[in-house]
């Protein structure tokens, strides 16, 4: 096993992560909020396409990258924990800047939808780094 690995019998069953095989680990939970994160924003984009202040392209790009994460999260690997936190911090950081920055000129829906986005990436950033804290702290 590679560092960072961990030793998870085959018959685990993966969605009961945290009371059985790896403890501390909320990788499940992180991955379904960077899913539904990138579903409702690639919904949203053709009816908000400025939600945030970059291309559609980008947006679009935003939304490819968490659901890669999504699917590399994985019990087994330490390092996509890492990275979930990193995107988490970048998601809300984001959403709540613009949010907050554009709260009097913004309309309900899409400030809604940053508020709604920005609480979606505290939900990641929490557990993500709970995560990240047992795998630094060798309790995985």
């Amino acid at each position: 096993m590679d560092e960072g690995d961990v030793n998870i019998p085959e018959d685990t069953d993966m969605v009961s992560m945290p009371e059985r095989g790896v403890r501390h680990y909320y990788g499940d939970i992180v991955r379904w909020l960077f899913v539904a994160a990138a579903l409702v924003m690639i919904v949203a984009l053709p009816v908000y396409p400025d939600l945030i202040a970059y291309p559609v392209s980008l947006q679009l790009a935003w939304a490819v990258v968490l659901i890669v994460f999504a699917a590399l999260t994985s019990p087994r690997r330490a390092w996509p924990s890492f990275g979930d936190a990193i995107l988490a911090v970048l998601g809300l950081v984001l959403f709540e800047t613009i949010a907050i920055s554009a709260y009097e000129g913004s309309a309900w829906v899409p400030f809604m939808l940053r508020e709604g986005f920005a609480v979606l990436y505290a939900l990641a950033l929490y557990f993500s780094i709970k995560t990240v804290r047992a795998r630094v702290m060798g309790r995985s």
